[in-house]
């Protein structure tokens, strides 16, 4: 499940024609790995301005968890879910501006903690057990005397950090805040990302999870349509079907 690729097929499926438009609000349903979710595309004269949608459940799964990083010594994460399993730490806790210029260190940092948690910990989602995967990390900033916003880098993959301010980590942190008493329900809540782009949330509704206390979120952001890409078939390729290595 990827909440910033779902905003963008959605923009995309509606601005190409490929589902008809429909003003002021055009809604999809999608089929993820996580779930069915509710993609509407909000429409003004013939294009899509912004796009939300309404996730999947999500909760905090395990909070104040010790993990003891080698070269930094013994601090506490939460493991958080919002379509993904994250795990999620303090910048503050290493004195770490969430820049571009910082980019190289929070990822080499990023995976060393994920890394570290996927050895102690095990994850399993109460209600889907072949989600079992613990990929991403959120580094996360509280609005201080700088910026009014929360602020937020994920790392993922291979080292890879997500420029936007990630869609389903927005929906976990809204899960975390608000099982803290820090977010109400339907109370808008701004997460920005490492360049500065900006998601929109709010929480519609709780929702039990198993045996645990969760909310349905929903998300809204801006996309665009940046390109389009032809792949052709030549028939007189001999690996034109594809290959694996």
């Amino acid at each position: 499940m990827c909440g910033a690729g779902t905003l963008a097929l959605c923009k995309t499926l509606v601005d190409t024609g490929m589902v008809k438009i429909a003003e002021p609000e055009k809604h999809i349903l999608m089929d993820t790995p996580s779930g069915t979710i509710k993609a509407t595309a909000i429409c003004e004269n013939g294009i899509v301005e912004k796009v939300k949608f309404r996730n999947i459940a999500s909760f905090l799964y395990k909070k104040d968890l010790p993990l003891e990083i080698p070269g930094i010594g013994n601090i506490k994460i939460d493991i958080t879910y919002g379509g993904n399993f994250f795990v999620m730490v303090d910048a503050d806790r290493f004195e770490m501006e969430l820049e571009s210029k910082n980019a190289k260190k929070i990822a080499e940092l990023g995976m060393i903690i994920l890394q570290e948690t996927n050895k102690r910990y095990n994850v399993s989602h109460p209600e889907r057990e072949e989600i079992t995967f613990l990929n991403d990390i959120m580094f996360c900033k509280d609005p201080d005397e700088n910026n009014p916003n929360y602020r937020n880098t994920v790392v993922f993959g291979d080292a890879q950090i997500d420029r936007s301010p990630c869609g389903t980590g927005t929906c976990a942190r809204m899960a975390k805040l608000y099982s803290e008493g820090k977010l109400k329900l339907n109370e808008e809540f701004v997460h920005e990302s490492i360049i500065g782009t900006k998601f929109v949330g709010r929480i519609t509704s709780e929702h039990k999870i198993g045996n645990i206390n969760g909310i349905i979120p929903e998300l809204e952001g801006e996309c665009s349509v940046t390109g389009f890409n032809n792949f052709i078939l030549d028939k007189n390729d001999t690996v034109g079907d594809g290959f694996i290595l």
